[in-house]
């Protein structure tokens, strides 16, 4: 029997029949910000950074060069054309000190005062022009979209052509182990393993995981997984993943062999295929649906509606290079069978379209664990567990007496289970204390054990009519006839 400590929730197979939780879905994305737009971005790597707002860009940077795959969630979650929804994490492993290119000169002219450099990968830190020093005597800014760098003279001396010198961002080294990133001797950890850092740095416990242009990769997508499962060692997520969308995967057949091929078939993840466009951007879907789940599970205040047959704002379907890829409801009804979820248009208006996890295969559904079929059923169990371990937490290491295991059913019975049961968001919920499932041994050791058997997360899937031509209407012709 291992040593326990703390308070720790098991979720099983599923039973077979023939403080404030309203944050119920924190987005957690991981990958590239242009932090080289700040003054000081040393606390910006690898650590979390909240944003609630596109305000918020002042923390993080912004460009509309979406190779800074973290602009990408900023602007699908803050400056979209439907609905503005947050708050979300980013996790930036780009650092500029070391990511950068020789020194580079080039003559700029100034006009009253003001000088432009086209590009955004310039290091702001870097720039230097002459003697002069900058925030007392220039200051340095970029324009909204990321691709302007604007200087402007504070020190009345800058007039005509001035010779400026800089650094940019050199991305040739950032690759697939940086996004895994690793966990240092002294301890520091990067990339998907600075995940714990949202709870411990933020008291924010993550509730998808996204790697936006990163997660079709194989390693990422399989450090994911790994890292989606006890968080902090008690916390449980949900990934949101991407298939290739290259001329190598630019078919739903190739989409599926793909999926088969690298084994994204886990049940904690959605995997998504193809891209959206709308207005001159490609949007991974990943990260749209990851906007329509935490619009939805705001509203309901629990991960019980799958984001699927939501509108989302775009105008056609893309691969990678901007190429066209039509995906009518047939080609989405194969990719749903085989858990690749997509977006079909409807009634004018285009949405998210698919309730699987990638787990899920039509021809093995009747094998599998039910609860591991629906993404919201999975999210949901997942979710009670993270509500059960910050709600008792205060427990551990308070004295034994009956009153504890008493309070512990009543409270989670009535304030979460029958609260949920009341509102239809669960259909059933029940928490016990078996005795004899809590041996006097492990009592005396401290370790106590509760069941919890909940129902909820289900999805209508498709609705059947039988509809049939009859003769019958013929004889009412004739009613009252003579």
């Amino acid at each position: 029997m291992s040593y326990k400590r703390g308070i720790n929730v098991n979720i099983v197979s599923s039973e077979t029949i023939s403080k404030d939780y309203n944050n119920v879905t924190i987005p957690v994305y991981i990958g590239l910000l242009p932090v080289h737009q700040l003054q000081d971005y040393t606390d910006r790597i690898n650590n979390p950074i909240v944003v609630n707002s596109f305000d918020d860009v002042y923390k993080t940077g912004y460009s509309d060069d979406w190779k800074y795959t973290l602009c990408e969630p900023i602007y699908a979650h803050f400056k979209n054309d439907f609905d503005v929804v947050g708050p979300i994490v980013l996790i930036n492993v780009l650092d500029p000190s070391t990511n950068q290119t020789i020194e580079k000169a080039i003559n700029v002219n100034f006009v009253n005062g003001v000088g432009k450099l086209s590009g955004g990968d310039i290091i702001r830190d870097t720039i230097t022009i002459s003697d002069l020093v900058i925030d007392e005597d220039f200051k340095v800014e970029y324009s909204q979209d990321g691709q302007t760098v604007v200087i402007t003279d504070l020190s009345s001396t800058l007039d005509g052509d001035e010779e400026v010198r800089y650094k940019e961002i050199d991305l040739s080294g950032v690759n697939e182990d940086t996004i895994i990133g690793k966990i240092a001797l002294d301890g520091k950890r990067s990339g998907i393993k600075a995940l714990p850092y949202v709870y411990s740095k933020l008291n924010m416990i993550p509730g998808l995981l996204l790697c936006p242009g990163y997660s079709h990769l194989q390693r990422v997508h399989d450090e994911m997984i790994y890292a989606a499962n006890n968080i902090n060692n008690h916390w449980n997520a949900f990934a949101y993943t991407d298939l290739p969308c290259d001329d190598s995967i630019n078919t739903v057949d190739k989409a599926i062999k793909c999926k088969t091929d690298r084994g994204y078939t886990s049940p904690v993840e959605v995997t998504n295929y193809p891209k959206a466009y709308n207005k001159g951007k490609i949007y991974h879907l990943s990260v749209l649906r990851s906007v329509v789940a935490q619009k939805v599970d705001k509203a309901n205040k629990f991960p019980n509606d799958p984001p699927s047959n939501r509108v989302i704002n775009i105008q056609k379907l893309v691969l990678d290079n901007s190429k066209d890829i039509d995906i009518d409801e047939i080609d989405a009804k194969k990719l749903n069978s085989v858990g690749i979820s997509t977006a079909i248009k409807f009634e004018g208006s285009w949405r998210t379209w698919g309730v699987h996890t990638s787990a899920y295969t039509y021809d093995t559904s009747d094998s599998m664990d039910p609860r591991d079929m629906y993404e919201s059923s999975v999210r949901v169990v997942r979710h009670l567990g993270n509500v059960f371990q910050r709600k008792f937490w205060d427990k551990i290491d308070k004295g034994l007496n009956k009153g504890i295991i008493e309070s512990i059913i009543n409270d989670f019975q009535r304030d979460v289970l029958d609260l949920y049961v009341s509102q239809g968001k669960l259909l059933y919920g029940t928490i016990e204390f078996l005795y004899d499932e809590n041996p006097a041994s492990d009592m005396l050791q401290g370790d106590f054990k509760f069941n919890i058997d909940v129902t909820g997360g289900l999805v209508v899937k498709s609705i059947t009519a039988l509809l049939r031509w009859t003769p019958k209407g013929i004889n009412l012709l004739f009613e009252g006839g003579e």
